[in-house]
């Protein structure tokens, strides 16, 4: 499941902004209101977007704290890493609609901690190299030396 759901954020980051497949086409005397996207609608697909891959994410990491099977854990060092790079946006992830969709600071924060926490296991527990993975999520968030 944890393919399911990292497939889902590639093909989720990665997927053509439907603005782009529509035809901009604006006649004389008549309005092309309909054929064009705002700023706004724009906005709000990418906030769609990061909304969904954070879900992801969270399943990533959710799945990853019952995995005990050795081969299993080591198939999922790229989904967790890929995970911590959706999560490591604190910006992106804070409360910022009256439904309360989002995470807190605090939230993000212990997400990102099972992502180290999960990573490491995996290192110290297989032998599996994990350490770079580690250290390219630190220097994303901001964090070189590992302090939060």
């Amino acid at each position: 499941m944890q393919s399911f759901h990292f497939a889902k954020i590639q093909l989720l980051l990665n997927k053509p902004h439907e603005s782009t497949g529509t035809k901009h086409i604006k006649q004389s005397g008549t309005s092309s209101k309909g054929n064009t996207w705002s700023l706004a609608q724009r906005h709000a697909s990418y906030a769609s977007i990061l909304r969904q891959s954070r879900k992801h994410a969270e399943e990533i990491v959710s799945i990853g704290l019952g995995l005990k099977n050795d081969s299993a854990r080591i198939h999922s060092v790229q989904p967790l890493y890929t995970a911590g790079q959706v999560l490591g946006m604190r910006e992106s992830t804070i409360k910022t609609t009256a439904a309360g969709e989002g995470n807190s600071p605090d939230e993000v924060d212990a997400m990102r901690g099972c992502v180290l926490n999960l990573l490491q296991s995996i290192q110290r527990e297989t032998g599996w190299a994990t350490e770079y993975r580690m250290q390219q999520l630190l220097e994303e968030w901001g964090l070189p030396n590992g302090q939060d």
